[in-house]
């Protein structure tokens, strides 16, 4: 093993790969800007901020792997010199986590009408991004790497408790879908997606996370913890973009001229949540029409109903 391998080696893994990252992410808000899309005012802002702030910390790394290599080619002992980039990382990631966490969680309300699990979601992403914030300025207050580590409490802390969420997000909505598929083929195809993505977006933050707690316990004065820490907030990033980009996807596969399919919904009853699956025909024009007119008219109410699981084909385009 090189002599910087577990410093410029590392940190350079992490730079490349949160740029391709980046790449991802950049088609993902084009793809978002040329779709039409009827969100609220709310989340265009969010998706702007989202942008705003993955390309300010992308640039960031560069600057700091170019501080490290470039500035300082020739002295080796800067590698030992905590630089304001690391803190401003935390930071980011601590911001981008709790965007995601609060997120999902008002989907799980919306999904499941549990005010109980919603308000423990939340905070525990408040006490995340706390910690986390907590554990930058620890960061940055201490300019000698050799002596991080009297800030793994809190680095710790903060790690375990966006795993934890992560995890019970992901559980909590994988559950849900799996209870709300159907016998239509269709239907149970959007819900399979879905039901993906929330495993993939839990899995794949938890592990991110967890090798940034396990790489800053055993080598907290190296730049291991960066190959994970510095990436951790696009993939963050990517899956929320993800929600946002594929709707309008989920909803063409919904729309079948001339099939029957099924939508499910959440309503909210004395008893609890209650879930109904509404059959409803696709005409010749993609417009919603229910299967039952030719022999009766539906409630009112009923009209109003529209699928809670891929923002809706009727209503709610932010779920």
């Amino acid at each position: 093993m090189g002599e910087f391998t577990q410093s410029i080696g590392a940190l350079t893994l992490g730079v490349v790969f949160n740029t391709y990252m980046m790449g991802v992410l950049m088609s993902q808000f084009f793809t978002y800007w040329t779709n039409k899309n009827d969100d609220s005012v709310w989340i265009g802002l969010l998706v702007f901020f989202l942008f705003a702030i993955n390309a300010v910390h992308s640039g960031t790394v560069v600057y700091m792997l170019w501080f490290y290599t470039v500035d300082n080619f020739t002295n080796a002992a800067i590698v030992t010199h905590n630089i304001w980039a690391p803190p401003f990382t935390a930071v980011v990631t601590a911001i981008l986590a709790f965007i995601f966490h609060t997120f999902q969680s008002w989907r799980i309300y919306k999904f499941t009408g549990s005010k109980f699990l919603s308000i423990a979601l939340i905070v525990g992403a408040v006490a995340a991004i706390a910690t986390g914030l907590a554990a930058a300025i620890g960061s940055w207050l201490t300019r000698d790497r050799r002596k991080l580590a009297a800030i793994q409490p809190i680095v710790y802390t903060n790690l375990t408790l966006q795993t934890i969420v992560d995890v019970i997000i992901a559980g909590t909505i994988t559950i849900v879908l799996t209870r709300s598929k159907t016998s239509f083929a269709r239907t149970d195809r959007v819900l399979n997606r879905l039901i993906q993505t929330a495993v993939q977006s839990g899995c794949f933050t938890a592990v991110f996370a967890l090798g940034t707690l396990f790489s800053f316990k055993f080598k907290p004065a190296s730049f291991v913890l960066l190959i994970f820490a510095v990436p951790i907030g696009r993939i963050y990033t990517h899956t929320l973009m993800d929600h946002f980009t594929r709707r309008n996807q989920l909803r063409d596969l919904l729309s079948n001229n001339g099939n029957m399919i099924s939508v499910p919904n959440f309503g909210r009853t004395s008893d609890g949540v209650h879930v109904t699956v509404d059959t409803i025909m696709m005409d010749s024009t993609s417009t919603p029409r229910d299967a039952d007119t030719q022999t009766s008219t539906r409630k009112d109410k009923d009209q109003d109903y529209g699928s809670d699981i891929t923002g809706n084909l009727k209503g709610r385009p932010d779920l």
